[in-house]
């Protein structure tokens, strides 16, 4: 079985990893706010 790297979820929808720039972008985009406002 394969993953689908594109299609990356988080695995805990609880906290926010703002070390990896695909879980910022996913962040961003899901509460609609700049990847500098996850990181404050």
């Amino acid at each position: 079985m394969s993953n689908d790297l594109g299609k990356r979820r988080p695995q805990d929808a609880t906290k926010v990893n703002v070390n990896e720039s695909w879980e910022l972008d996913y962040w961003s985009k899901k509460f609609g706010v700049t990847k500098e406002k996850l990181k404050g």
